[in-house]
């Protein structure tokens, strides 16, 4: 009994979890670019700021599969910008390179967003049904 008491370690003070490195990175060679790309998860905050985007892109609808007039432009882009990281884990991309990221390859984007959307736990299948219920409208 005493054994395991020893093992178990309390939160006491702030500082231990902020001590902690929780956020996961995985390297990603893109064979396009001839480099790895480091995707970082995202932070508490990232997160929220990335869905209350997607909220606005989806004009407050639930049910995904219902929504027919989507614009998703920039979704994928925007989640790129806040995960992709240097060797410090520093964010490689600014806000305003968002628009040079949308005109880069689709498959490189969809390979990256789909590894973001993973280590994020974000739903891409959702995501997936909501841009091919707007393409087969148009």
């Amino acid at each position: 009994m005493t054994d395991e008491k020893e093992k178990k370690m309390y939160l006491t003070k702030a500082s231990q979890i902020e001590a902690v490195v929780d956020r996961r990175v995985e390297e990603i060679f893109v064979e396009e670019w001839k480099m790895t790309v480091r995707l970082r998860s995202l932070s508490s905050l990232q997160r929220e700021k990335w869905e209350e985007y997607v909220r606005q892109k989806t004009a407050g609808i639930t049910d995904l599969k219902k929504a027919k007039e989507l614009d998703l432009t920039g979704v994928k882009v925007r989640l790129l910008q806040v995960c992709i990281v240097d060797e410090d884990n520093k964010l490689v991309f600014e806000e305003e390179d968002i628009e040079m990221l949308d005109d880069k390859s689709s498959e490189v984007i969809e390979r990256l967003f789909d590894v973001a959307c993973k280590m994020n736990r974000i739903g891409v299948d959702e995501v997936k049904d909501v841009e091919k219920n707007s393409d087969s409208d148009q």
